[in-house]
Formats: structure tokens, C-alpha cells, sequence
């Protein structure tokens, strides 16, 4: 699918994944898939994309502002800390998956 960009660089989606997009107020797919499309359309023919687990922190976050927006990435760099500020309290206890030892007779008990 080959979608095109308008003067300012923003993908321009068609109706139905414009209307597909809106019905959640966070998460964009289909914008963020067009967005990532062009970014990598817009490297050279030599250019090598790496998908490896990072040991560091990188130095800048250039290739994710070049598809994401601003707004989730600064939720992404402060959520873990934000979260844990909270403390044991302060967390939803919903959003906590027990962890089993494989021993079924143990739920039971």
C-alpha cells in the first residue's frame, strides 16, 4: 500500500483508516504504520536496520520522534518511574499476574 505524504511530511490516510484510527483515542496504527513506512522509505538503498536487544540506553531518541509522537514518547520514558513512585499501594492490583511454579495441586490447596 503506498500512501503519500502532504506538504508538512504527515501521512495522508485514507477515510476508512482515518475513521478505523479514531475509534481509539491512544493508539493509531494505521498512522503509525504509515509513519514508519515512509521513515524507512526515506533510507538509502545501503542503509542496514538492526533489530537487536539493546544493552544501553541510546544516545538520542531521533528514530523513535520520526514515528511516534511526542506525547508517547515522553509516556513511555516516565511511566516505569512514575509507576513505581507510586509504591506497593499505589498499584492496581488487576494489572499483576501471579506467577505459577507448574505445581497444579498448589492451587488447589
Amino acid at each position: 500500500e503506498d500512501i503519500s505524504n502532504g506538504d508538512d511530511g504527515e501521512p495522508i490516510l485514507e477515510n476508512a483508516n482515518k475513521r478505523d484510527d479514531a475509534l481509539d483515542a491512544f493508539n493509531h496504527p494505521r498512522y503509525r504504520r504509515a509513519r514508519i513506512l515512509h521513515e524507512l522509505k526515506t533510507r538509502q538503498a545501503g542503509d542496514k536496520i538492526l533489530f537487536v536487544k539493546p544493552e544501553s540506553a541510546a544516545p538520542d531518541l531521533l528514530a523513535y520522534e520520526n514515528v511516534q509522537s511526542a506525547a508517547l514518547i515522553e509516556f513511555f520514558t516516565s511511566a516505569w518511574d512514575r509507576w513505581d513512585s507510586l509504591g506497593p499501594e499505589g498499584h492496581d492490583p488487576m494489572c499483576c499476574l501471579s506467577v505459577s511454579n507448574g505445581d497444579s495441586s498448589a492451587a488447589a490447596a
